[in-house]
């Protein structure tokens, strides 16, 4: 069986700490655009339509897959109109079973689940990824 590569999921944990307003776990990539059109879960905040840097969020399979090819969220999301899931987990060395527990928050634990709906705001929920790459990590070593 292959290792899961601790060293990506780290360096995702780091970017979505790093910047909050560029992780939305709703879509693989969300930009500005996406935000209005889907109604996304930010969209009651002030300025929920200005993504930092390149003006794309992405989930965390997205920030895999974009980190693992050394791009940007949109470069990305351009490039991946279908297939993020499989491309992350290839990059982390994972099947797609256990990846949902880390992909979909709806396959989160009841606890973080629960935080994750309990607060809009960006800090605190890239705060409860971090937590739950963390868990996930600790699960898969």
């Amino acid at each position: 069986m292959k290792r899961l590569n601790v060293p990506l999921l780290l360096m995702v944990r780091e970017a979505i700490l790093k910047e909050p307003k560029q992780f939305i776990m709703d879509h693989w990539f969300s930009d500005q655009t996406d935000i209005r059109k889907r109604g996304t879960d930010y969209r009651h905040r002030p300025n929920a339509y200005e993504i930092p840097n390149c003006g794309t969020a992405a989930c965390i399979a997205g920030w895999v897959v974009t980190i693992g090819n050394g791009k940007t969220p949109r470069e990305i999301a351009i490039q991946h109109l279908l297939g993020v899931k499989t491309e992350a987990c290839n990059l982390l060395n994972v099947d797609g079973y256990d990846a949902s527990f880390l992909f979909y928050v709806t396959n989160w634990s009841p606890h973080y689940r629960k935080a994750w709906k309990a607060t809009r705001s960006p800090a605190k929920r890239a705060l409860i990824a971090a937590k739950v790459i963390d868990n996930f990590i600790r699960r898969h070593k």
